[in-house]
C-alpha cells in the first residue's frame, strides 16, 4: 500500500476512536458498525468526487468505468468469463445456504412472534426462489460457454490441421511437378 492511504486509514481510526469517546459513547460493537458505515459513505464520496473532476476537467478515464475507479474498471475487465461465471454459482449456491440456515435457526431457534417468524419465511422462500433460477441461470451460462470455448478450440485445431495438409498436398504436387517436369527434360533431351 501506499504510505498515504496508510496514514489516512491511521486518521480515519484515530478521528473516529476520539469521536466515539468525547461524543458518541458507543460500546464496541455499534462503534465498529458506525466505523465501517462512514468508510462506505467516505469511500463513496471520494470516488464520485474523483470521476465529477475528471469530468469537469476533460480527462478521459477508463471508458465504461461507470460508477467504478478507473482502476478497478480496468481489472474488471480482464477477468475471464469462465472465472465470472464459475463465480455467479458458487456464491449463489452458498447464498441460498445461508438462506436455508438463517430460516431454520430463526424459525425454531428464536423466541420471536410467529408474525415475524411468517414474514421471515415468506421473504426467504422468495429470495429462494429468486437465488434458485439466477443458480439456474448462471450455471446454464457457464456449462454453454464452456461447450461453446470446446467447440471452438476443436475448430480452430481442425482448421489449423486442414490448412497443413492442403499445404502438404500443395508441396506434394508442387515436388510431383517438378520431378515430371525433370523425367520429360530428360526424355526431350
Amino acid at each position: 500500500m501506499k504510505l498515504p492511504i496508510i496514514l489516512s486509514i491511521i486518521f480515519f481510526i484515530v478521528i473516529g476512536i476520539a469521536v466515539n469517546i468525547y461524543f458518541l459513547e458507543l460500546t464496541i460493537m455499534p462503534f465498529i458498525g458506525v466505523m465501517l458505515t462512514a468508510l462506505i459513505v467516505l469511500f463513496l464520496i471520494i470516488n464520485f468526487s474523483k470521476k465529477i473532476n475528471q469530468k469537469r476537467k476533460g480527462i478521459v478515464g477508463e471508458p465504461d468505468a461507470f460508477i467504478f475507479p478507473d482502476a478497478t474498471a480496468k481489472k474488471m475487465k480482464e477477468v475471464s468469463l469462465d472465472i465470472q461465471y464459475e463465480a455467479s454459482v458458487i456464491s449463489t449456491a452458498a447464498l441460498l445456504l445461508g438462506i436455508l440456515m438463517f430460516v431454520i435457526y430463526f424459525t425454531f431457534f428464536t423466541t420471536s412472534s410467529w408474525v415475524m417468524k411468517g414474514m421471515v419465511i415468506f421473504n426467504s422462500l422468495c429470495g429462494f426462489g429468486l437465488l434458485g433460477g439466477m443458480l439456474i441461470t448462471f450455471y446454464q451460462q457457464l456449462v454453454s460457454y464452456k461447450e461453446s470455448t470446446k467447440f471452438l478450440n476443436n475448430f480452430a485445431v481442425s482448421q489449423r490441421n486442414g490448412n497443413r495438409k492442403k499445404k502438404e498436398i500443395e508441396g506434394e504436387r508442387i515436388e510431383a511437378e517438378e520431378i515430371e517436369g525433370e523425367i520429360e527434360g530428360d526424355y526431350y533431351a
